[in-house]
């Protein structure tokens, strides 16, 4: 965390005079001028989609791998997988999370300019704060956690302060390691993103033993973090991959039900005898 601190004091010098300066200087222009969005999105890997369907409905967990759908075998599966956890007398959990568009709805505030914004975005910004802060929380009880972001170093510390001050003092008290892979990988592999990535991620093993049993849970809204959890996971003996792929570009309340969705499967999902992969679908009328 005294890293993560000094990256503050410097950020806090640079945005002092002019923060919108700051903003454009070290996040918009670092995604490429006016087509900032999409080439961020295209960077990432992703498709840029703009939803047609009504933003109310709610999201569920759509798993790949799933578990009996009969309440009597969860309840069993349960027991059971409580008793593998506790019988591995010595394993280590490490949950990674992405930062844009999977804790903050970095694209929607992009449409603002990230500055200046309505009192119903800020209000929704309330709304996210808690939700994220209480996932964060929940993951930090089980394990090591990890925001390990594309974005230019500096920017998960500031933009958490100025959207999500809960979710700041969280990664603070807590001691979330912030880790910009762009910071760090960007002049070595140029444009490459996804790379940046995968070394951000190997980077990680060198803190753990191989050789113990690993439960890994990673979320992100895009297939890069994904790819570069299972990379990580083949640098262990042994380890489950529990892969969380959130919905791309969501509005604030969308990516709230998200948050709120995972917070509430997440005891299962980390207790879990066995890889996952999940992603976070909206339900259709049929459902």
């Amino acid at each position: 965390m005294n890293q993560s601190l000094t990256v503050m004091e410097k950020v806090e010098q640079d945005k002092m005079e002019n923060p919108q300066a700051w903003i454009k200087d070290n996040i918009v222009n670092s995604l490429s001028g006016k087509q900032w969005r999409q080439n961020y999105l295209q960077r990432l890997g992703i498709k840029q989609v703009y939803e047609k369907e009504n933003s109310s409905k709610e999201f569920q967990l759509n798993y790949i791998i799933r578990t009996n759908d009969d309440v009597r075998n969860n309840y069993i599966q349960k027991l059971m997988n409580n008793k593998l956890m506790q019988q591995q007398k010595k394993h280590q959990t490490l949950t990674i999370f992405d930062w844009d568009d999977t804790l903050l709805c970095t694209t929607f505030l992009g449409g603002y300019g990230f500055v200046d914004l309505p009192i119903d975005v800020l209000e929704q910004l309330t709304a996210l704060n808690e939700s994220a802060s209480r996932l964060l929380e929940k993951a930090s009880q089980v394990g090591d956690v990890f925001i390990i972001t594309n974005a230019a170093q500096g920017w998960v510390e500031y933009s958490s302060k100025l959207y999500m001050n809960k979710v700041f003092q969280v990664i603070f008290d807590k001691k979330i390691v912030v880790i910009s892979a762009r910071h760090g990988y960007e002049e070595m592999f140029p444009g490459d993103c996804g790379k940046w990535k995968i070394e951000a991620f190997k980077d990680i093993r060198s803190k753990y033993e191989n050789d113990v049993f690993t439960n890994l849970i990673c979320l992100g809204d895009s297939n890069i973090e994904i790819d570069a959890a299972h990379v990580l996971a083949k640098e262990f003996t042994v380890a489950l991959i529990k892969t969380i792929k959130f919905r791309e570009c969501p509005k604030p309340e969308e990516l709230v039900r998200q948050l709120d969705l995972v917070s509430d499967k997440f005891e299962q999902i980390y207790t879990t005898f066995k890889s996952l992969t999940i992603r976070l679908e909206k339900k259709t009328s049929g459902n």
